[in-house]
This record gives structure tokens, C-alpha cells and sequence, in this order.
């Protein structure tokens, strides 16, 4: 693949060849790897000399100011605050001097949902404060009673989208200080112990979130938000815990992908990991192996190394002097092939950040190999840079910093400097920053994600009537044509359709009721009458296709009687300038209807080998330009047909063994393919 990369002015740069010893302990097993991982080149405007006592924690990186480009936050050992962002410039009102160290990282968020970001931060002494962009005082700073321990988190406990700060103190209590710096009713809550460990959150197998602390004894102090423990994911491990915090992230099993598995490293190398199935089942965590004989200090990072979309923990060990860096299979639970890697005179140097720098689809993992070194190596462990002169004890972060579409490292040194690097790839668009390392800490603090900033509008949950309601998969369009999309839902039972907008609630000429038997799934949404509006338009289980608009006008066409249709898609398969639908029949009988004149589309139907119960996909898999449509039928044949209908293609059907249960097709670009690839699973 040939690439364009920029490189911007290279000062003293060492890349260093000697690379860690491999150990072949392991299990799991990942793709063999030949990425071209550019060399990193210092990027304008610094290093940064602040000429303050050093960074003993990492920096991080936030789109501070909402310009699209990342900022670097950094905060020295005497609680100055800086926030730089291209060329070295710091932001206005930074940096600000807090005049005692911070008892841990920072952790950014919209607090008051006023779609600004705010930077919040604990001193040692228990002072809270949370800064906006400009560098003001979000609310008046507020003192904590007990002696703070490790960062803060931040957290939703109220349902109003606004976040609270949650803080640990070493007398085993938990804070919680909402967005207006006001201390939460119910709060502070105690745990079983004194915490050796700070405050965490994740989001449970209810969708919900979780905060707790690390205490000894008592293990892991988990609670509700309503400040009640959660006595079925609180555990004690009966091993030291702490200062490695838990992480989390979310893990593709049973469906479940918004919820996040916990995983906790023990002081003494075990690790476990808490599944949301088996914990709300009254089970306990599962142990996955230990890094033996070695001790964790260093929050474990996330990344997904062998593409089975489960996180991957990358581990910092120690034993002695010797640093060994570990990446356990999140899903296995074992060690990857290639791994542990180690390293000598090493030290312990914070969390490791992972992103896609080669040319290959799998990250690379970035971490402080101690001493002066910050080390690069690829999924398989292979050396792929050093850098040196790069005294620190914190993790590097990684970011846009010019918003080039090429990463940037920053590092904090020990000496009092802000380094930041381009990694290369600029001009070839985003890469990937795994479960967001991007702040230089894991995920344990939900820092500043997507769904920090969501939050419920007065008019939801919408209501459904009958309370019995089934409702069908929800899908958005533009039925009023204002450029802004409705909700759409259906209901089985009722055979009605709703449509919500975001301003008021209901949308005009909804609901609509169809009384042609039960509407099976989620509606298509189009102009396929011709009149310049769109349509919902709905498939039922008595053969019916219907439809209707936002004047309230309804239309039905009976395409394959007593029959049960599937949810139709639409495209213009007659090329008259109106979009068609085109539906699947239990029958096994594939339709491309005309709205407009209420007609079947000649060549229609065509008859596969049974039951089409899936959506068909309609584009062009052949590469003649024309659109195609492909169709799973009885499960196990998929089938692919021009728009005149007919014989299918050359080449197709395709059969699948008996017993074969295929899942709904969808189309994709494939490079070297004149047409789309069809995707599915089995």
C-alpha cells in the first residue's frame, strides 16, 4: 500500500536497537505481522522546558477547547497546569499554578451539560477544583474531609445526564461532588476497609454505572449509584490489591457490546475479569492467569491485538529490576504468543497506550521501558523504536495534536519538559486509538467518552400504547423534511407506527395504524409514491405492504396473501426516478414493487429455495454499475439477482451446508473487487 508521509523537522532523535528478551510462555496466538511502523520525529514548537520540579504523572490528551484537534494536559509535581496545544502554544488562560501536587491524574468531562469540557482536579490536601477551557473555575473549590487517594472519576448517578465527581479518600470512604461542586446527598459512603487504591467506575451488566475503591481489607468496594453496595460485583480477592487500578471496557459477548468487563491486576500478578453475565447471575469473577512471580504497579492498558473485538490487558510487571511486558488474551485469559517481553534496570513507569501505527490492521503498544526510554514494539512483541533521553515515571499519551490525521506521542519528562512527537501517517486519515488510551491512562476513570456527553431529553422515554407493547428495531428518518431526523418505532401488536422528533415528541400524521395484520420489524423510510415526501413504509404478516406519510395519507398493497413479509428495502430497481421495495416472502418468493402504480415490477417474483425470513441487501455485487439484490433464503442458500429479475446471477446461489443458519447479508467495498462483497455470518 503506498502511503504519503509527512515528516516534519527531525531534531536529536536515538533510535535504539536493543530489544527485549522474548519469553516463549505463551498460549494464545495473534496474526503474523509485517507493518511498517514509521520512526516518530519531534514535532514543531517543542520540546516544552518548563523548568518546574518535573511530571510525576502522565500527560493526557483532550480536545480541550473543542477545536477538533487534541490538547496536551499535563500537571507538574508542584500542581501547575498546562495546556498546550499545536506548535507548543499553550491555550489561553494556562497554565495555572496550584502551589501543592495532585493526589492523581485529572479527569476531563462535560459536568453541567453545558457542552463545554471541564478539567477537574484533587489536591493532596482534599482541595476539588474542575477549570473550563479558558482556565475559570467551573464552581468554587471544595474541601474534602479525609486524605485523598488516587485520581478522581467521573460518573452519571442522578439520570440527568450532569456527572458527578467521585474521589476516594485513605480512610475507606467514597466522595461524591456534583456538577454545581456541591456534595451529593447519600454520599460520602463507606467501604469494608482503609483504600489502598483510588476511585473507578464502569458501566454494569444493567447498563447502569458503578463506582467503587481498592481496599484493604475488602478488595474491591463496589456500589450502585444510589450510594448502596452492589454485593454481587464487590470482591475481595484475598490478595494485596492496589496501586494498579482496575480497567474496563466494552466486550462483545451475548449481545451485550454497551456494557464494560472489569478486569482487576492483583499486587502479586493475578488478574481477574468480571463478566457482567456471570456476575448478575450471582457468580463471582473469573481469574484469568497470573503474571507469576512478578508484581503489578502499573494500571494495565487495553487493546485488541487479535481482532475478536475482546480487550486484551497490556501489563507492566516487575520483579526486581526487570520489566516484563505482558498482553493477556481478555477472552482466553492467556498470554499471546510472543509475550511476556523483558527488559532490564526498569522501573515502574505507568500505563501502556496502544494504536494503529503500521500498515497492518493490528496496534502497536507504546510504553515507558524506564530509565530514559520510551519503547515501541508490534503485537507480536518485535522491536519497533526507542526513544531516550526521555527521563520519566508516568505513562505517554497519544493524540492528534495538529489535527494532521497523523498520531502524536507526548511524554512528561522527570526533568520538567513536555515532549510530543508525530508517529507518521499523516494524510492517510484517523488511526485508531485503542479503548481510549488516548488520556495516557486506561479506561478506569470514563474519561471524556462519547457517552459522557449524552444525555435524556424531557420528552423520553417516549410512551407506547398498549403498555404491552412488542416494539420493533427503531430506525431514524426525515419524515417532515426539515433535515432533521424523526425516531421511528412500530408495534407489532397494535400493527400502529409512532415517530418521535427531538423538539417536541410526537411527530405529525403520528402514529399511523395499519389494519393489515402485525408489522413485523422496522420500517423503511422514503419517497416511494412519487410526491416528493417520504413514507414509512412497513411490511406485515398477512402479506401486506403499507405505508403512509406526515399528511396522514395511508396506502396498503397486498403483494403475497396469508404470507409474512420481510422488512422491505428500497432503491429505484425500474428506473423511473421513484424508489421500489423490495421484500423476501415465507413463501420463498423474492417481490420488487412499484408504490406508485401499485404494481409488482415485471420479471417479479422470483422463487429461491424456501423461507426468506432476512432483509435483502440491495447494490451493485457485480460491477456492471446496476443495482443487485441479495437474499438469504431457508437459511442456508443466499441468492443474487439483477434488477430485471429472473435467473440469478452467474455464480449464485450459493449453498451452505444443511443445519447452516446464515445472518442477514450486508454489501462492502473490497479492494480489487470491480463490485461489492457480500458479508454475512454463519
Amino acid at each position: 500500500m503506498n502511503r504519503t508521509l509527512r515528516r516534519v523537522a527531525v531534531v536529536a532523535l536515538a533510535l535504539v536497537v536493543a530489544a527485549g528478551v522474548a519469553v516463549p510462555a505463551a498460549h494464545a496466538s495473534i496474526p503474523e505481522r509485517t507493518d511498517a511502523v514509521p520512526s516518530p520525529a519531534i514535532d514543531p514548537g517543542f520540546p516544552i522546558v518548563t523548568n518546574g520540579p518535573g511530571f510525576f504523572l502522565p500527560p493526557q490528551f483532550v480536545d480541550f477547547d473543542l477545536d477538533g484537534k487534541t490538547d496536551i494536559i499535563a500537571v507538574d509535581n508542584l500542581g501547575t497546569i498546562y495546556a498546550v496545544g499545536a506548535g507548543g502554544q499553550s491555550l489561553g488562560g494556562w497554565p495555572h499554578s496550584l502551589g501543592e501536587p495532585l493526589c492523581g491524574p485529572p479527569v476531563v468531562g462535560d459536568l453541567d451539560m453545558d457542552g463545554n469540557l471541564d478539567l477537574v482536579l484533587v489536591t493532596k490536601s482534599g482541595v476539588v477544583r474542575a477549570y473550563r477551557s479558558n482556565g475559570s473555575l467551573s464552581f468554587a473549590p471544595k474541601l474534602l474531609p479525609g486524605t485523598p487517594i488516587g485520581a478522581p472519576v467521573l460518573a452519571e448517578l442522578d439520570n440527568s445526564g450532569r456527572l458527578a465527581i467521585l474521589q476516594a479518600t485513605t480512610d475507606g470512604k467514597l466522595y461524591a461532588i456534583d456538577s454545581q461542586g456541591q456534595f451529593v446527598a447519600g454520599w460520602p459512603v463507606t467501604g469494608p476497609g482503609p483504600a489502598v487504591g483510588g476511585a473507578f467506575t464502569f458501566l454494569a451488566g444493567d447498563n447502569f454505572p458503578r463506582v467503587g475503591y481498592l481496599a484493604s481489607p475488602g478488595g474491591a468496594a463496589i456500589f450502585l449509584k444510589s450510594g448502596a453496595p452492589d454485593t454481587q460485583y464487590s470482591y475481595n480477592p484475598g490478595v494485596p490489591l492496589g496501586p494498579a487500578m482496575p480497567v474496563s471496557g466494552a466486550r462483545m459477548v451475548s449481545v451485550l457490546s454497551d456494557i464494560d468487563h472489569l478486569y482487576l491486576a492483583a499486587r502479586g500478578g493475578q488478574l481477574y475479569r468480571f463478566d457482567p453475565g456471570v456476575i448478575g447471575m450471582g457468580g463471582s469473577p473469573t481469574q484469568l492467569t497470573s503474571v507469576a512471580g512478578d508484581s503489578i504497579v502499573d494500571t494495565p492498558g487495553m487493546v485488541d491485538l487479535n481482532g475478536d473485538l475482546v480487550p486484551e490487558l497490556a501489563l507492566r510487571s516487575l520483579r526486581g529490576d526487570t520489566l516484563s511486558i505482558t498482553v493477556v488474551d481478555g477472552q482466553a485469559g492467556t498470554p499471546l504468543v510472543g509475550f511476556p517481553r523483558r527488559y532490564v534496570q526498569s522501573a515502574p513507569g505507568g500505563t501502556i497506550v496502544a494504536a494503529d501505527l503500521g500498515d497492518g490492521a493490528t496496534p502497536e503498544l507504546i510504553f515507558n521501558q524506564g530509565g530514559d526510554r520510551v519503547t515501541c514494539i508490534s503485537s507480536n512483541g518485535t522491536l519497533q523504536w526507542t526513544l531516550t533521553g526521555l527521563p520519566a515515571v508516568a505513562g505517554p499519551a497519544i493524540g492528534d495534536l495538529d489535527g494532521d490525521g497523523a498520531l502524536d506521542l507526548a511524554v512528561a519528562t522527570t526533568d520538567g519538559r513536555i515532549v510530543a512527537y508525530t508517529l507518521g501517517n499523516s494524510g492517510i486519515g484517523p488511526r485508531g486509538v485503542e479503548w481510549p488510551n488516548s488520556d495516557g491512562l486506561a479506561d478506569h476513570g470514563r474519561r471524556h467518552h462519547l457517552r459522557d456527553r449524552a444525555s435524556v431529553r424531557a420528552q423520553w422515554p417516549p410512551t407506547v400504547a398498549p403498555a404491552s407493547a412488542f416494539t420493533t428495531r427503531p430506525v431514524f428518518g426525515d419524515l417532515n423534511g426539515d433535515g432533521l431526523p424523526e425516531a421511528i418505532w412500530s408495534d407489532y401488536t397494535s400493527g400502529k407506527t409512532f415517530a418521535w422528533n427531538r423538539a417536541s415528541g410526537v411527530a405529525p400524521g403520528w402514529p399511523q395504524t395499519y389494519a393489515n395484520g402485525g408489522v413485523n420489524d422496522a420500517p423503511a423510510v422514503g419517497d416511494v409514491t412519487g410526491d416528493g415526501i417520504f413514507e414509512s413504509v412497513q411490511s406485515t404478516s398477512t402479506g401486506y405492504l403499507v405505508w403512509g406519510d406526515r399528511n396522514g395519507s395511508l396506502g396498503s398493497l397486498l403483494v403475497d396473501s396469508g404470507k409474512i413479509l420481510t422488512p422491505p428495502a428500497l432503491a429505484d430497481i425500474d428506473a423511473d426516478g421513484t424508489l421500489d421495495v423490495v421484500v423476501g416472502s415465507s413463501s420463498g418468493r423474492l417481490y420488487a414493487v412499484n408504490l406508485k402504480s401499485k404494481t409488482v415490477i415485471p420479471g417479479f417474483p422470483v422463487t429461491t429455495a424456501g423461507n426468506i425470513a432476512l432483509p435483502p441487501a440491495l447494490g451493485d455485487v457485480n460491477g456492471d454499475g446496476l443495482t443487485n439484490i441479495v437474499v438469504v433464503a431457508n437459511l442456508r442458500y443466499i441468492y443474487a439477482y439483477g434488477r430485471t429479475g429472473g435467473a440469478p446471477l452467474a455464480g449464485w446461489p450459493r449453498q451452505f451446508p444443511a443445519g447452516s443458519s446464515l445472518t442477514q447479508p450486508i454489501l462492502v467495498p473490497v479492494a480489487g473487487n470491480a463490485g461489492l462483497a457480500v458479508a454475512f455470518g454463519q
